[in-house]
This record gives C-alpha cells, structure tokens and sequence, in this order.
C-alpha cells in the first residue's frame, strides 16, 4: 500500500469506493433524486370548477383531471377543499381592521393580508393506475355549506383537489369557485 492520495472521482461518480478502491458509478444524480422524491416527473392535478354560480347550500358539479407524469402512479383518493380567503387590514401598530372597518383613504398605509378557513372537507375514493402522460377524469359533487361567504373583492373562494398518491409529494390542483349570496 502506498501513501499516495487516490485519483479524484469525476463527475459521473460518486466518490465511495468499492473493494479494489475503484469507483461505483452513480445509478441516480442527486437532481433525479430530488426530481423523484418531489414529484416534479410525476401526476399533476388539474381542478375545473363550474362556470356559473353556485349558493350556499348547493353542490357544485366540479371536474378533476388527473394527467400522468413520465412514469405510472397509483390514486388512492384525493382530498377536496372548499377554502373561503377573506381580506383584512394590518396597521403598523399590528391592529387589524376588516374590509368593512378599514377606511379607503387609509389604506395606502395599511398592509393587506388574508384569512384563509377551510368550509368544506371531503375524501373521495378513486383506486385507479394513471398511466404516463395518459389522463384519469372524475366528475365529483361538492356541498357548498350554509356560512359560506360570497365570492366579491373581498372574498375569494377555492375548490382544492390533493391527490394521495405513493412514492410522491401529494400533487394539488385549485380553481376558483363563484359563490352567490343565498
């Protein structure tokens, strides 16, 4: 044995040594690691939300499409939200005004922020193999609750789409729903 450093691996190596001291090839960059274990090469949901306004106490009628990324995933069941933002105003003291309290003419020193709640939560069962690049559509009914607010400049409301999906980061598709006063 010598005392001579050993060559320096390049850049298709890894850099641990099996016996011998010769260098194993890396199977996987750590790009395509990252790629992989984010999801970035996988399933994408798209959420289609009806076109005409729907009121509180009524069900939207909503499409999601599953598209394939570049290899097969397997759905479980996504999990859909109905999301109510509201707006509010923060003064430089941290006070907080809401729409209604906060005058025009003061905004301008105000900073703008929103309130997010949850109004509706549902699981919805799918058990389907969305092949790559192929697509996988559902058609799924939401309840739009009592206590919804309306959808206006203050007020937006979501429809959420996260689908389960194994050896991925869950992907989430969200379109804007129209809600009018009941």
């Amino acid at each position: 044995m010598t005392d001579e450093p050993s060559e320096a691996p390049d850049a298709s190596t890894t850099g641990y040594h099996l016996d011998g001291g010769q260098t194993a090839p890396d199977p996987m960059s750590f790009s395509e690691r990252m790629k992989e274990s984010l999801g970035t090469e996988g399933a994408r949901v798209q959420v289609e939300a009806p076109s005409e306004a729907v009121t509180p106490g009524q069900a939207a009628n909503a499409k999601v499409r599953i598209v394939g990324g570049t290899k097969e995933a397997r759905i479980d069941a996504l999990v859909v939200r109905v999301i109510e933002a509201r707006r509010h105003w923060m003064r430089e003291d941290g006070s907080r005004l809401s729409e209604q309290e906060a005058p025009a003419a003061e905004r301008r020193a105000m900073m703008p922020s929103w309130e997010r709640r949850v109004v509706h939560q549902m699981n919805v069962e799918v058990g389907e193999t969305v092949a790559a690049h192929a697509e996988h559509e559902l058609e799924i009914e939401v309840q739009i609750p009592e206590g919804c607010g309306s959808t206006d400049h203050a007020c937006v409301i979501t429809l959420n789409a996260q689908a389960d999906i194994k050896e991925q980061i869950d992907p989430t598709g969200t379109a804007t729903l129209l809600v009018s006063a009941s």
